[in-house]
C-alpha cells in the first residue's frame, strides 16, 4: 500500500436551499418535475467540476454534514426549493452520483437545524448511497501513512477570525493527549459548518475548515458581518503522507449573488 493516500472531503452542500446546487431536473414522487434556477445550475456545474477533477483521484470520501437544507423551521419552509425531505435527500444523491462507486464513503451528522424532527437527513443520504455513518465525531487512522484524522461537522464561535476556533480546538486536543485521555496523536482536524475555507499548520497538527456550496442567503444573523459572511464555494482533497505530512488540493469558485445582487434603479 502506498505511503501517500488522497482523501476527499465534501461539506455543506445544503441541497434543497434555493441558494445551493440542484439537479437540472428532479422528478418528485407525484410526477411533477422541479427544475434548477439559473444560479442553481451554475452551482451544480461548480460541483460537477470538483467531483470530476480533484475528487476523481480520492481513495476514500468523507461527507462533513449539512448535505441537505432541511425544513427551514424558523422560516416555515421559506427559501427551500422544496420542503419535501425525501426529495432533498434524493436530489443530493443525484448531485454526488459521480463519487458513488466502489470507494468507501463515510459521513458525520451536521447541525441539528438542518436535520428534521423525524429524521437525520445526513444519515438518510448515507443510507441511500451506501455510505457509513460516523455519528457526530470520529477519529480515522489512514492505512498506509498511518496519519490520524479527526472529522466532525463543527460548531460556531470565532465568527470574525477563523483562527480563534482553530487554536482553541487544537490546544484542547494537545491537553487531552498530554493527559493520555486520547491514546494516539491527531495529525489533522477537519471541520465544515462555517462556510469558509481555512487551513493552518502548527507544531502539533494541521487544521482544515472546508468551504461550502451554498451562496449568501438573507438571514438576519449574516447581515451584521456581511462582508465576512460571504461564503467560499468549493471543495478540498488532502494527500496524507508518512509522519503526518499533509498536501492540500483545493478548488474554489467565483461567488454568485442571489439575494444580495446589485440592482439598478
Amino acid at each position: 500500500m502506498s505511503e501517500w493516500r488522497r482523501i476527499g472531503f465534501l461539506s455543506d452542500l445544503h441541497t434543497g436551499s434555493l441558494c445551493a446546487p440542484w439537479p437540472d431536473e428532479y422528478e418528485m414522487a407525484a410526477g411533477n418535475v422541479i427544475c434548477a434556477s439559473p444560479a442553481q445550475r451554475i452551482l451544480r456545474q461548480y460541483l460537477d467540476d470538483f467531483l470530476s477533477h480533484e475528487m476523481r483521484e480520492a481513495e476514500m470520501i468523507f461527507l462533513l454534514g449539512d448535505m441537505c437544507q432541511g425544513e427551514n423551521r424558523k422560516e416555515t419552509g421559506r427559501g427551500t426549493t422544496t420542503p419535501e425531505l425525501d426529495a432533498q435527500v434524493g436530489a443530493a444523491a443525484m448531485l454526488i452520483d459521480k463519487i458513488v462507486d466502489s470507494r468507501p464513503i463515510r459521513g458525520v451528522t451536521g447541525s441539528g437545524y438542518h436535520q428534521a424532527m423525524s429524521m437525520s437527513l445526513d444519515k438518510a443520504l448515507l443510507q441511500k448511497i451506501g455510505g457509513n455513518d460516523l455519528e457526530k465525531l470520529r477519529h480515522v487512522r489512514i492505512a498506509g501513512p498511518g496519519c490520524v484524522i479527526q472529522v466532525a461537522h463543527g460548531v460556531g464561535g470565532g465568527a470574525i477570525y477563523d483562527g480563534t476556533v482553530t487554536d482553541r480546538e487544537s490546544i484542547m486536543l494537545d491537553v487531552a493527549e498530554a493527559r493520555q485521555k486520547i491514546p494516539y496523536h491527531v495529525d489533522l482536524i477537519v471541520r465544515g459548518h462555517l462556510h469558509h475555507f481555512f487551513y493552518m499548520e502548527d507544531c502539533s497538527r494541521a487544521f482544515l475548515r472546508l468551504p461550502c456550496w451554498q451562496t449568501w442567503y438573507g438571514w438576519d444573523g449574516l447581515i451584521g458581518t456581511y462582508g465576512k459572511k460571504q461564503p467560499d464555494l468549493g471543495g478540498v482533497c488532502v494527500d496524507c503522507g508518512p509522519k503526518g505530512r499533509i498536501v492540500l488540493h483545493k478548488r474554489l469558485y467565483p461567488a454568485i449573488q442571489i439575494h444580495d445582487g446589485l440592482m439598478g434603479v
